[in-house]
């Protein structure tokens, strides 16, 4: 089965796991019984049907006409640097084959992420500018520039 312009080789030795089907499984649906088929065989030949309706059906869900969907499994814990760096990498090897602003990334992993980048930057925002209205509180209640800058580097400090 083609998976795409990721070739499956390099995919496994990504640690990435692929609901592969054989090569023209999809291709066409098993051959209808014979005349003189069996009651055996017919069961059997109906098992495959419709094993082969939800492969079309599981398909159908992974590739679209405006989009590929790949589903990954990571054997990494949840969060980590070891974690968030394996998300980059997918997302830098997305890019080769598809434009950056049309790859996704969802699920917990991803959302941890996301987080801490959020969080990381949103925090030194918070503490510029608790530091700024510190000091415009201080300099209007001290009535002196000194002594507010003074206040703030022993607290930050």
């Amino acid at each position: 089965m083609d998976h795409g312009p990721v070739e499956a080789g390099r995919a496994v030795r990504r640690g990435l796991s692929w609901g592969a089907a054989p090569a023209g499984a999809f291709a066409q649906p098993p051959a209808p019984p014979a005349a003189h088929a069996g009651e055996q065989e017919l069961a059997f030949l109906e098992r495959e049907l419709r094993e082969w309706e939800r492969s079309r059906a599981r398909r159908s869900q992974l590739l679209g006409e405006s989009f590929t969907r790949m589903l990954i499994s990571l054997n990494l814990p949840e969060e980590g640097d070891e974690t968030f760096a394996f998300l980059q990498t997918i997302h830098q090897e997305a890019e080769l084959y598809y434009p950056a602003e049309s790859v996704y990334l969802v699920g917990d992993s991803t959302s941890d992420y996301d987080l801490s980048v959020s969080f990381a930057r949103d925090n030194v925002m918070i503490s510029v500018l608790s530091v700024v209205f510190v000091i415009v509180v201080l300099l209007f209640t001290f009535q002196s520039v000194g002594l507010p800058i003074l206040l703030i580097l022993v607290i930050q400090g």
